[in-house]
């Protein structure tokens, strides 16, 4: 059941920019984040994935992650 509630939950895409995986494995482990990303204007659901694309650790890319609980 987590498998499928996560296999649904986090979008592989937005308009066309694929999330990085490791952006759907923090969402994973934070999902207040989660549902405040899906609740953001698609405009800042891409620039979040831009600079997902460019982080280079997994540390980086939770602290990316758990910052959208305190920047929107």
């Amino acid at each position: 059941m987590y498998d499928e509630y996560f296999s649904h939950a986090i979008p592989s895409s937005v308009d066309g920019n694929d999330i990085p995986l490791g952006m759907g494995m923090a969402f994973s482990q934070d999902l207040s984040a989660l549902t405040k990303f899906a609740s953001l204007p698609v405009y800042e659901q891409q620039k979040l994935i831009a600079q997902a694309h460019e982080i280079k650790s997994a540390e980086e890319m939770a602290n990316l992650v758990h910052s959208i609980n305190d920047n929107y």
